[in-house]
């Protein structure tokens, strides 16, 4: 599987991201009623985008194992807070509009 597009529909629940096929690329769960906790420390190495945003995942995020090739990420308009360490290079491509998260360089 490549492409995974669930976008725009009432899906609920919880989102395990960590098993997800190795194959994938794309991943759309954007407009939803998704919630709880992200852990995006293992997607896998294939995924260029990743599309979280107007859900209602809640909690702090761990952005310091992503995928390098993730080219986008949208994490708009969740419940997500505390504070993230990520690198310049990286934050370019992050959405994260109408979220609690504060930008710390990495040491």
């Amino acid at each position: 599987m490549l492409y995974l597009f669930l976008k725009h529909n009432r899906l609920s629940g919880s989102v395990v991201l960590t098993q997800l096929p190795s194959s994938l690329c794309l991943l759309f769960l954007s407009n939803n009623q998704f919630s709880g906790a992200l852990d995006l420390t293992r997607l896998p190495s294939s995924m260029s985008r990743l599309y979280l945003g107007n859900n209602s995942f809640s909690g702090t995020v761990d952005l310091s194992q992503l995928p390098q090739g993730l080219e986008e990420l949208d994490l708009a308009d969740n419940r997500l807070s505390g504070e993230v360490f990520i690198s310049d290079a990286l934050f370019d491509g992050v959405e994260v509009e109408n979220t609690k998260l504060i930008k710390r360089h990495m040491k």
